[in-house]
């Protein structure tokens, strides 16, 4: 008999054929295991996920709306003062090489992950979110699904004065619905039709790609004018454009904070006691 497939608005997927009920649940992974030299002293004896935003760690935001979502499968990658983390019934993955490797090699210690056999959503540890983002992202059925911020312009401009000293080329299809290119050096706005956030959902057949992708890398040199053990999130997307893996958007209005530095916490506090924190929803 034809396979039938039901999906449902949350993280669950149901599998039904002629003798077998199948259930599989969407697993998250959180990258928290850098220094977060930029928030020193904050994060002198703890990661960025675990710096207090009023008076709750990141993670505490994340976690709350993953499981609000129904998602309870959670790995962390930890490093940096990884006995700090605090993270009830999630699996803390350790990145012994958290000094001297970003990124992406801190998302391939979480391979046993990409199985194959579930989608993943993955998160950077210093950002918090409203719920109704990750709820988009269940939605989609793209093969990689990125969160991008359409209104990037005042949330960055509240942040800093020189936007050219952080932002990102984010290039769209004409129609919206591939991104073409991401993560490059920006001269021209109209190469920024939105600006990454921190958060994709690999859908699970490429999630079963990424060891692969990962050990191609591995046999260059460097990449993107970088070394393989330094690459960014950005890198690896734009090695998967090039391998004709295709990134769908994920539009968002602000609704996120970037905990990148002192001046954004504080800035952050400064606007929520004056009832002015427009960015973000605090739950």
């Amino acid at each position: 008999m034809k396979k039938i497939t039901f999906f449902f608005r949350s993280s669950m997927v149901w599998h039904r054929n002629d003798t077998i009920l199948a259930f599989s649940s969407m697993k998250v992974v959180v990258l928290s295991a850098g220094t977060g030299s930029r928030l020193w002293p904050h994060t002198s004896d703890r990661p960025k996920s675990m710096v207090k935003f009023i008076g709750r760690p990141l993670i505490d935001y994340q976690l709350g709306v993953f499981q609000e979502c129904g998602l309870d499968e959670i790995s962390i990658v930890v490093g940096h003062c990884s006995e700090s983390v605090i993270a009830p019934n999630c699996d803390l993955i350790y990145n012994p090489q958290f000094l001297t490797t970003n990124m992406v090699v801190s998302l391939l210690r979480a391979e046993k992950v990409f199985d194959g056999r579930h989608d993943v959503i993955v998160s950077y540890g210093d950002i918090v979110f409203e719920q109704h983002i990750i709820r988009s992202l269940l939605d989609s059925d793209g093969a990689v699904s990125v969160v991008i911020d359409v209104n990037w312009y005042d949330y960055w401009s509240a942040r800093m004065s020189d936007l050219f000293s952080d932002i990102e080329s984010l290039v769209l299809s004409d129609d919206r619905t591939q991104i073409l290119e991401i993560g490059g050096k920006v001269e021209d706005l109209s190469k920024v039709k939105g600006q990454y956030i921190g958060l994709i959902k690999f859908r699970k057949d490429i999630a079963r790609q990424l060891p692969t992708l990962w050990r191609e890398l591995q046999q260059m040199e460097t990449y993107n004018n970088r070394s393989i053990d330094a690459l960014h999130m950005t890198d690896l997307l734009t090695f998967m454009i090039e391998n004709s893996i295709e990134l769908t958007p994920i539009d968002t209005k602000n609704c996120w904070l970037e905990f990148d530095t002192v001046e954004d916490l504080e800035l952050y506090e400064r606007l929520h006691r004056s009832g002015s924190l427009s960015f973000f929803r605090v739950p």
